[in-house]
Order: C-alpha cells, then structure tokens, then sequence
C-alpha cells in the first residue's frame, strides 16, 4: 500500500521521475563515453571541409571486431587494457537491463494512457 500512496503523493512521484530521469541521462553519458573514447584515441584525425574529423583507423576496426555491439566492443577494450574489470562490466551490464526496463515501463505508461 505504501507503494501506492507514493505514487499517488504528487512530490514523491515527482521527485522519483526527476531521478529516473537523470539516471537514464548519466547512463546515456556514460554509453557515449565508453563508445567515443576508443574511437578518439585510435581513430585518425584530419581536417575535413575546415573541421576536425576522425576516421576508422586499422587498430580502431580491431576495436569494432571485438562485438556485433559498438558498445559491448569499447566494453571489451576498456577490459583488454585493465581500465575495467568483468566485475565493472557486470554492474554497467546490470545498469543497462534497468535502464532498458525503466524505458520500457515508461512506454507501457504512455501507451496506457492513450487508452
């Protein structure tokens, strides 16, 4: 019942979608890091059309082969340098299954409430 009564509570409710929201946002963050991080450092830098681009390099497709998934790969090259244990993969493994599952709920919630 206690759970019922913080929904229906207009600042609990509130404050926990204030948090929801900015724990997708920081995991998002840390997503684009994990996946650019690799990409900067191995990639080839060059001008292109007066901005800085980067392009695949060999060693940053060596990246890439390492999983189907972008992520997963980056993942997997943080481990291969010792930046990152399994044990870290497992907890950011883990803060991805709720982050997809809080984003799933929130499209339910919409659904329903079209309904």
């Amino acid at each position: 019942m206690n759970t019922w009564n913080n929904i229906l509570d207009e600042e609990s409710l509130k404050s926990s979608i204030i948090f929801a929201a900015l724990f997708v946002m920081n995991f998002e963050c840390l997503k684009d890091f994990v996946v650019t991080q690799p990409r900067e450092f191995l990639g080839e830098v060059c001008l292109k059309d007066g901005k800085i681009d980067i392009q695949n390099s060999e060693s940053y497709k060596r990246v890439t082969s390492l999983d189907k998934n972008l992520e997963n790969a980056s993942l997997k090259w943080f481990i291969k340098l010792g930046a990152i244990s399994n044990e870290d993969l497992d907890a950011i493994c883990g803060l991805r299954r709720t982050v997809l599952r809080s984003k799933t709920d929130a499209m339910r919630s919409e659904r329903t409430d079209l309904i």
